[in-house]
């Protein structure tokens, strides 16, 4: 599998934990900031996945991205 050095932002909402990709633009949640992370790993996947069927160009983010920084989150 290829890393491709997209973000995750995640907040809660509630009860649940909201999680981003602002450069696919997909997102995703769950009860855990762990399980909000792992569903918007398979939704980003299955975006992917569905784009490259139909060859949907990637954001120049996600093609030209030259580092990634760790992302931390504050508890």
């Amino acid at each position: 599998m290829k890393n491709l050095g997209l973000t995750a932002v995640i907040w809660k909402e509630g009860k649940h934990y909201v999680s981003l990709c602002p450069q696919l633009d997909v997102s995703s949640f769950g009860s855990t900031k762990a399980e909000a992370i792992e569903n918007l790993k398979e939704a980003a996947s299955l975006y992917l996945e569905s784009a490259k069927q139909v060859k949907l160009p990637l954001p120049a983010s996600v093609v030209y991205k030259k580092f990634v920084l760790p992302l931390k989150l504050a508890q």
